[in-house]
């Protein structure tokens, strides 16, 4: 029988996996600023693993960070092994997602006592929310931020639910703040409350599998579904439980959940905040929440996320990239894969893409029409299928010997943005073009560094 999927489940994969992909620390860390210069530092010398801090200062709880920084991850969040990504290349990890979009998951009712994020209950006076180590992520932000919980909140007229991904900051032992984006599900849904002048209940996921933050920061077409998308990555059925204090399902498998009442009228300004794109926001007007009851495990695990760092746009990466690709397929089937790399906070806004070329406009069209499925693109680079479009040294290679024509690298202004940089590094049709050098596969296959070094 196999395991239920959540948080530890995910923390054995990846310690099984390895050094690259898991680190345990043992020496005691403060919530403020020690995890994400540790996350940082790592990051700076190409080192992605996710963390696991088992002492921390000011809390009895542990903390994980980290979750999201190796593509490979979203990977095996989606039960693919280092040696499958390894040996069929990292584009399988986007094949599988697609592949898992396609399908409908379910959610059901479990029992609460058999709950393990009702291990422990708090309400009323004596909920306190510095018992949580949330912490500060950089120097100039406003407080702490809890950076990578799912806000859960249900459609008062259809009864759907919404699970969005937000920021919230700490203001007091029982008040956060709700930051939730102008055209997001879960404004639209605080809106309706509004008018018909009710309560709005809400509760705040904190640990889980990271197959279920993806489906979470997925932004589908409408409300309905969310929680069947996030089973569907999940690849078994979301175990939820109601809420002890408000009616809202809560993940039964989740470290820890936050129940509150969201107030839209008692309006208060966040930030400032440290942003995925390494700049600080002045932070927004936003609703305040106030903590009715905190339930957790009674051994909880804490799941932060430095926002400044790479990781922040990972969680919703392959989310983007099937966007990209399945919109982009339907008109250029020469398209082979895509990539929004490479491992940077700024990654959003790059996109690789590989193309069996059939005529020597296409790398022009394939870019264009990337251009159009991006929200907010920078630099789009089209290479020929033999390039390894995960590596950045390999796209790196094609634009500097395949990029010899005239016209292939051109400046864009849309509406979106401007400038926009597009880059065809596709070799040409009908012209002689020198054969790319390498060694034979099989020397290669069979040849392991650790043999001999």
């Amino acid at each position: 029988m196999s395991v239920p999927k959540d948080l530890r489940s995910f923390l054995h994969t990846v310690e099984e996996a390895g050094p690259r992909f898991f680190r345990r620390v043992e020496k005691p860390v403060n919530p403020n600023f020690d995890v994400s210069v540790i996350q940082q530092k790592l990051t700076k010398t190409g080192q992605f693993p996710v963390l696991h801090f088992t002492k921390t200062i000011g809390s009895p709880l542990s903390i994980v960070s980290n979750l999201f920084g190796n593509y490979e991850n979203l990977g095996l969040a989606l039960d693919l092994k280092p040696k499958q990504m390894a040996e069929v290349g990292k584009g399988c990890i986007l094949e599988e997602y697609i592949k898992r979009k396609a399908d409908v998951g379910i959610y059901r009712d479990v029992n609460p006592s058999r709950s393990p994020v009702r291990e422990l209950v708090i309400r009323g006076d004596q909920v306190d929310l510095a018992l949580l180590p949330i912490g500060r992520h950089a120097e100039l932000n406003g407080g702490k931020y809890i950076t990578i919980g799912v806000t859960v909140l249900v459609d008062p007229d259809t009864g759907h639910i919404n699970a969005g991904i937000y920021r919230h900051m700490i203001l007091g032992k029982d008040s956060i703040t709700c930051n939730i984006t102008p055209n997001h599900h879960g404004s639209r849904i605080i809106k309706r409350y509004q008018e018909l002048g009710k309560s709005i209940p809400v509760a705040i996921i904190i640990g889980h599998h990271p197959a279920l933050f993806m489906g979470a920061a997925y932004s589908g077409p409408s409300i309905a579904g969310e929680f069947e998308f996030i089973s569907t990555l999940l690849n078994e059925p979301l175990d939820v439980v109601k809420g002890i204090t408000v009616d809202v399902p809560i993940f039964a498998r989740s470290e820890i959940a936050i129940e509150g009442i969201l107030n839209p009228n008692e309006l208060v300004k966040d930030g400032p905040f440290s942003e995925a794109t390494g700049y600080y926001d002045d932070g927004n007007i936003c609703p305040t929440i106030k903590v009715m009851a905190i339930t957790m495990r009674h051994d909880a695990i804490y799941h932060d996320l430095c926002p400044m760092n790479h990781e922040h746009l990972q969680v919703n990466k392959l989310g983007r990239e099937s966007l990209i690709y399945e919109g982009v397929k339907k008109i250029m089937p020469c398209l082979r894969s895509v990539h929004q790399g490479p491992e940077s906070a700024v990654s959003s806004g790059v996109c690789f893409a590989a193309i069996n070329k059939i005529s020597n406009d296409d790398g022009y069209k394939v870019g264009m029409a990337i251009i159009d499925q991006m929200r907010s693109p920078k630099l789009v680079v089209i290479v020929d299928d033999d390039v390894d479009i995960f590596d950045q040294s390999e796209v790196l290679w094609a634009v500097c010997t395949r990029m010899g024509q005239k016209d292939k690298a051109v400046s864009i202004h849309t509406s979106k943005n401007s400038p926009i940089v597009l880059i065809d590094a596709t070799k040409p049709l009908g012209e002689l073009f020198p054969k790319r050098s390498g060694l034979p596969q099989n020397n290669w296959d069979a040849i392991r560094l650790e043999d001999y070094l």
